[in-house]
């Protein structure tokens, strides 16, 4: 079964029980093996609705996710830093729609 144990937690909460035989922490490697028929897993719903071969099996249920964007204290005013970071926030944003599923 293809799936994270970070997400394991939220699928507990809603009284789901499985029980993972494999474990990794790349979404691109879980979602191969989910892709290959493999098992089932959690996939951000971009992926899931960019693959026609993609079955929802909770479409009702969401699991939404909050990251944080961090870089060490000392390199946060950088120059280089700064323009990353302002990318991240303007690509985000401008696809906040796809990455929540609102589309």
């Amino acid at each position: 079964m293809a799936i994270s144990k970070i997400e394991i937690g939220p699928l507990r909460r809603r009284q789901i029980s499985l029980t993972p035989q494999f474990r990794s922490s790349s979404i691109n490697a879980q979602y191969r093996l989910i892709a290959a028929g493999l098992g089932i897993g959690v996939l951000p719903s971009f992926m899931g609705h960019a693959d026609m071969g993609l079955q929802a099996i909770l479409p009702d249920k969401r699991i939404t996710r909050t990251f944080w964007l961090v870089t060490h204290k000392d390199t946060y005013k950088l120059a280089r830093v700064e323009a990353g970071r302002d990318w991240i926030i303007n690509t985000v944003q401008r696809h906040r729609a796809e990455l929540m599923a609102e589309i």
